[in-house]
């Protein structure tokens, strides 16, 4: 079977993954589904933790910071989607071994200017330099909230009649990534 690039089709995520997520917790009102970018986990007093991951951008031509801005901005995107704005952060950084302290420095305090702007705390995560890694995906992050659950938005409850606002062209931010990080073509 031949494997295609990008986000793992639908019938792959139902068959390989949704019925196989390790412990089931009652707690987890929201968990990995195809399309679903947020996850949901009951607390205590009617709270709930929101949770979202995504890749961590390192692409040379687009620069460090757009880099960082990309790292921090689209995992805040899609928080965004619950009504809520992120506010703790994890980064798991897992740099080519030939990234420089200096481009560390300056692209982890864009990681740190950009966090400060939507009131992120970064509260961990792993840094490490690995041989051989030459992919424009620098590791992973986890942003994180905690709201009431009644105020907290997901798309497994949408119903038909409910509006959706969409702000931007769809697909307008991968389409700008490709062409700065291929401008030739």
């Amino acid at each position: 079977m031949e494997q295609r690039l990008g986000k793992m089709e639908h019938h792959l995520v139902e068959q390989f993954i949704v019925n196989r997520c390790g412990q089931q917790r009652s707690e987890v009102a929201t968990g990995p589904s195809f399309g679903a970018d947020v996850a949901v986990i009951d607390l205590p007093g009617g709270m709930a933790l929101a949770l979202t991951s995504d890749p961590l951008s390192l692409i040379p031509s687009l620069g460090l910071q757009e880099s960082a801005w990309l790292s921090v901005h689209l995992m805040a995107n899609d928080m965004a989607t619950t009504g809520q704005a992120p506010m703790y952060g994890q980064f798991v950084l897992n740099l080519p071994s030939t990234f420089s302290k200096q481009d560390f420095k300056m692209y982890w305090e864009y990681i740190h200017k950009f966090c400060v702007e939507i009131n992120v705390a970064i509260t961990g995560g792993h840094t490490g330099f690995v041989e051989g890694q030459h992919s424009a995906i620098a590791g992973g992050g986890t942003l994180a909230t905690v709201a009431p659950k009644d105020k907290l938005l997901v798309s497994k409850s949408a119903e038909a009649g409910n509006a959706i606002l969409v702000t931007k062209t769809c697909a307008l931010s991968s389409a700008a990534i490709l062409a700065m990080s291929f401008p030739k073509r």
